[in-house]
């Protein structure tokens, strides 16, 4: 909101343009520069002085975007790399699998970034052919570039292979992790059954506790009962003394 305020003071035409901002959700606020409004519009408010400025900025945007893109495909590389050759299991490779998958929905994402920063550009005069910053697609970073020096039909070749040893790497991986998810299961099934064994062994022990429980019980009232009887008898007997006596 303060920069819309500062704004607004240099550039006093520009107030038209300006929404109300909310204090909940600033981010949503419209900003009037130069690349989100049409050519004429921006001359009437004045705006012309900020082509050049927003034009730099954006230029050192993409150029820092694609940098970007470059960490990610060295570090998706790198990471494939190790995952192939170091890691084991299914819990390790399947937890590695996700961290390498992310390194390419990163670079989507970047791509789009990329892509919609070289609009701006094209809306601030830059050539839609300019050599420098040309559109990326998703082949641009999920393919290798051909060797330099080679014809058109050579480069279609090579692509196929690429194409072609890049599948063969993901089925062997397919079929790596169907066979560990079998193992898995059958891990699993033992792991049931072994479950189901000491829960029987339980249920039985628990039965002959309560039964070996139930006869000491029963015999404790036996001797119990028998011990009363006893003394009864013996009152029984001291009475018929006295009554002698």
């Amino acid at each position: 909101m303060e920069w819309l305020q500062v704004f607004v003071k240099f550039f006093p035409a520009s107030h038209a343009s300006t929404e109300q901002v909310s204090i909940e959700t600033p981010e949503k606020a419209k900003l009037p520069i130069p690349s989100r409004i049409p050519c004429k519009t921006c001359i009437q408010y004045g705006l012309e002085g900020l082509v050049d400025i927003e034009y730099s900025l954006r230029v050192g945007q993409a150029h820092d975007i694609l940098a970007e893109i470059h960490e990610l495909i060295i570090g998706q590389s790198y990471n494939t790399r190790i995952v192939h050759t170091e890691f084991h299991g299914q819990n390790m490779h399947t937890r590695a699998h996700a961290f390498v998958t992310r390194f390419q929905l990163d670079k989507m994402d970047t791509m789009h970034r990329y892509n919609f920063i070289r609009r701006r550009l094209i809306t601030l005069g830059m050539s839609p052919t300019d050599a420098d910053l040309q559109e990326l697609t998703s082949a641009h970073i999920t393919t290798k570039n051909t060797p330099e020096g080679l014809t058109e039909s050579d480069e279609d070749q090579w692509i196929t292979e690429i194409r072609c040893v890049q599948w063969m790497r993901e089925h062997a991986d397919l079929d790596c992790w169907t066979k560990e998810i079998a193992h898995a299961s059958d891990v699993q099934t033992g792991a049931a059954a072994y479950a189901y064994k000491v829960a029987d062994v339980y249920t039985k022990l628990a039965d002959h506790c309560i039964k070996e429980w139930e006869k000491a019980l029963k015999k404790v009232v036996e001797n119990w009962e028998e011990d009363c009887r006893m003394r009864e008898r013996e009152d029984e007997l001291a009475q018929e003394e006295e009554a002698r006596i």
